[in-house]
């Protein structure tokens, strides 16, 4: 109705005044937003800061993720195949390359039952990234919120972070 949009440009024009008088309030919002990002990104390891940051300022929340995967699978090829001479992808490869049974990529001391859970327990979260989270951004035009990725990134920065401390 025309009282309802009447109202509206009311609370606009309202609006508008407070933030002529008082233009630090919006800034203020904006630099604690900031700030807190730029936080996130000090936690992050350096490939998924690096991969997915400009993708992320950019609004392309999905294609941040799946570059950041896409280099987590990369680097675990890499690896691989300079120890076994064999190609694999995804979750194959995750999975041959950090079974607890004669893996090419040695997270922990497999001599222990602690050492060979915990490798066990990262090969599925190598194989599961693979599967549940770069698949389908890498098949599909998946929407994902900023959030969500976020979330993504940290799970990348943890593999990332395991490799690098690999034996």
């Amino acid at each position: 109705s025309f009282k309802s949009v009447e109202d509206i440009i009311s609370l606009l024009r309202s609006a508008i005044t407070r933030i002529k008088r008082n233009p630090g309030f919006v800034a203020s919002k904006l630099d604690r937003k900031n700030n807190q990002i730029d936080q996130v990104w000090a936690l992050l390891h350096p490939t998924v800061v690096t991969l997915a940051r400009p993708r992320f300022e950019a609004g392309h929340y999905a294609d941040a993720v799946e570059a950041v995967l896409k280099e987590l699978n990369t680097a675990v090829k890499l690896i691989h195949k300079q120890v076994a001479n064999e190609e694999l992808d995804g979750a194959t490869l995750m999975r041959k390359a950090l079974t607890p049974n004669k893996p090419t990529i040695v997270l922990d001391d497999l001599a222990t039952d602690t050492g060979r859970n915990i490798q066990q327990g990262h090969m599925d979260l190598f194989a599961g990234a693979m599967v549940g989270v770069r698949n389908p951004k890498a098949h599909g035009n998946v929407v994902i919120s900023p959030e969500r990725a976020i979330h993504h990134f940290f799970l990348a920065s943890l593999l990332f972070q395991k490799l690098d401390e690999r034996l």
